[in-house]
């Protein structure tokens, strides 16, 4: 909250030039209408916006962490899908491992073919739209 009798008021051309690149005009709809929900701190004196070098700080501040905060988000969304497709393929290698082994055990002769038809068929019926490779 600003203090009129001890915080020193800025005006909002005379805070912009503490910014780089900033105008007057930015800093006035920081503090009309503000940046993802964050309002820079102002008073209005007559038609005039003041604000204080304190408040400044604090939006800024405000800000660049909403910021890290969304970043964050963001990775761990990534990190989470990537995961997910992760699983998925390890469970794919999987499944062909074991095909593979089925038939390397019929080769051998340790694994009878019928046992490897049912198998077979087990595995269709589980999901009969996906094709299963008989090489």
């Amino acid at each position: 909250m600003i203090d009129l009798g001890h915080d020193e008021l800025l005006s909002l051309k005379d805070a912009a030039a503490l910014l780089p690149s900033h105008k007057p005009r930015t800093l006035w709809k920081w503090a009309t209408s503000g940046v993802g929900g964050i309002t820079l701190e102002s008073v209005r004196i007559g038609r005039r916006l003041f604000t204080t070098r304190e408040a400044l700080e604090h939006f800024i501040e405000q800000c660049t962490a909403k910021k890290k905060r969304q970043a964050e988000a963001a990775r761990e969304a990534i990190r989470a899908v990537g995961e997910h497709r992760q699983t998925k393929r390890q469970k794919k290698l999987q499944d062909q491992m074991n095909l593979i082994t089925r038939i390397s055990l019929i080769a051998q002769g340790v694994l009878y073919a019928t046992d490897h038809e049912t198998w077979l068929t087990t595995k269709r019926q589980k999901n009969p739209t996906r094709p299963i490779d008989e090489k």
